[in-house]
């Protein structure tokens, strides 16, 4: 039975274990970073969720208020106090805040899908 031990290796150990330490370190700080980015990510995708559905709200109402506007103006022109023009006008005021609303839900429904994608989670489908 023979056995060796090398006693100076020329450091070779040490530089190992450093470099070990090393690679440990760099990974951890990769993680750090990559959790920050994932947090910072879902921080803003939440952010514009509320400012996204906030402004859903505000043009359902805005579109309460252009159909409203329309049945009056309706009523004026058939009581011959508005012109066609004026009428004509209110209609597409009524259209350009359907379009509005329609266009709010489409981005507060992106944002929450893209807020669960980046949670890991599966969006709502079909609603």
């Amino acid at each position: 039975l023979n056995l060796s031990w090398n006693i100076f290796d020329g450091f070779i150990r040490e530089s190992r274990i450093n470099s070990a330490r090393a690679s440990d370190l760099a990974s951890h700080a990769a993680l750090e970073t990559m959790e920050n980015s994932v947090r910072t990510s879902v921080e803003s995708l939440s952010n514009s969720l509320k400012i996204d559905i906030q402004y859903y709200s505000d043009s359902e109402l805005m579109l309460e208020q252009a159909r409203e506007q329309y049945r009056l103006s309706v009523m004026s022109y058939e009581m011959g106090a508005l012109s066609l023009m004026d009428l004509l006008d209110a209609q597409s005021d009524l259209a350009q805040s359907e379009a509005n609303f329609v266009s709010a839900r489409v981005t507060a429904l992106k944002t929450e899908a893209s807020l669960m994608v980046q949670l890991g989670r599966m969006p709502r489908v079909g609603e």
